[in-house]
């Protein structure tokens, strides 16, 4: 009896191995074509390339899926491709990242996985580095349509930002003749 334990424990030692096997590279294999790091500015799309490996012995439909954070979009919706065995292929990810999107890093999940065969899936994670963008403008409130010369007259406005950082702002004032102004 002590002989069959001692059995059972090293099948079961020796099939740990390929019961993690099922996970990343499972089938197919999915790495980043260029840097994982990826720079950016707001309001602008890029471009993220992926090779994907067949390594299964079969011809497989495969879906591919994008993680990217809230807001963001995916210029193509998820998409489903054909690829035979020991094939592989460069899938291109298009990327929006919205004006709201503030300066720092986020990430990007890439996933390949055949939906008929769960075993069959891998990932691929990319850093997005959202850089820094410091706009700011003023809008004129109120100003009114006529002064009369010597006569103090208020002028309205306000600061717009379109940054994605916080900006200080220190509102000067200067006249076109060296007259005084002050702000309030």
């Amino acid at each position: 009896m002590p002989g069959r334990i001692k059995l059972l424990i090293v099948c079961i030692l020796l099939t740990l191995p390929s019961a993690s096997a099922q996970g990343k590279g499972q089938g197919v294999d999915v790495r980043a074509s260029r840097s994982k790091v990826i720079q950016v500015k707001p309001k602008h799309i890029f471009n993220a390339p992926f090779r994907v490996f067949n390594k299964s012995g079969k011809k497989r439909e495969l879906l591919e899926q994008l993680d990217i954070p809230e807001g963001w979009r995916h210029i193509a919706s998820e998409l489903s491709f054909v690829m035979e065995p020991g094939d592989f292929e460069l899938r291109l990810a298009s990327v929006y990242v919205p004006i709201t999107a503030l300066a720092g890093k986020y990430k990007l999940v890439y996933t390949i996985r055949d939906p008929r065969d769960r075993s069959v899936i891998d990932k691929e994670e990319i850093q997005v580095n959202v850089t820094p963008v410091v706009k700011l403008e003023y809008v004129a409130d109120e100003v009114p349509e006529r002064v009369i010369a010597g006569r103090s007259y208020i002028v309205k406005f306000k600061v717009v930002s379109s940054s994605n950082v916080p900006a200080e702002v220190k509102v000067t004032l200067t006249s076109a003749y060296g007259l005084a102004a002050t702000a309030d």
